[in-house]
């Protein structure tokens, strides 16, 4: 069976580093969001008080990192023994953080815009949010490149073409809802004084 163009493109060592380098830098991004989730989460459950906009898109991003997280460990495992394994939850949480890493990429370029956009505006800081949207594509390409891999292999092992149109149908959910709240998000900053 033939291999999809970026299941061979990240099955190269310059892509493997790539993924290691922008690991050092999302990983403890992430960690600190789950931490900041966790702790204030905590706190405005126990105070009571309302959940912001923000506040809840901070926690989903957060949770769909970790779920991304997960879906890469699982399609480790899952490459090894994919007849034996729940392939749908796998699949899943990759498209979870596919587009997590996507809509965290998007809102990292923002202040990359807008500093191009702005003759007179210096240059120069804008080069750590564009490292970090590129890091979060890598993990991007990953995510996209393991379900593809997954699906080869378990038609491979098992002979039967494994039914990805659901998975398909929720990963576009999934990214149409992220990009609806991000951009309900900006428009709720901009709109206030």
């Amino acid at each position: 069976m033939e291999r999809s163009l970026i299941d061979r493109w990240t099955d190269t060592t310059v892509f493997s580093c790539l993924l290691i380098v922008s690991w050092v830098a999302v990983f403890p991004v992430l960690a600190a969001g789950v931490l900041i989730t966790v702790f204030v989460g905590a706190e405005l459950l126990m105070q009571g008080s309302d959940v912001g906009i923000a506040q809840a898109v901070f926690a989903f991003l957060s949770i769909g990192g970790v779920l991304g997280f997960v879906g890469y460990v699982r399609a480790r495992v899952a490459a090894r023994k994919p007849e034996r394994h729940n392939l749908t939850a796998t699949f899943i949480c990759l498209a979870v953080g596919v587009a997590t890493a996507l809509a965290v990429g998007g809102f990292a370029l923002i202040p990359v815009v807008y500093a191009w956009t702005d003759p007179w505006r210096e240059r120069l800081w804008v080069i750590a949010p564009a490292l970090f949207a590129v890091a979060n594509l890598v993990w991007a390409m990953s995510g996209v490149a393991w379900i593809q891999r997954l699906m080869r292999c378990y038609a491979e092992k098992t002979g039967r073409c494994y039914d990805s149109v659901p998975v398909m149908l929720l990963s576009v959910a999934m990214t149409l809802a992220t990009t609806t709240a991000v951009f309900t998000f900006m428009l709720g900053q901009g709109a206030a004084p």
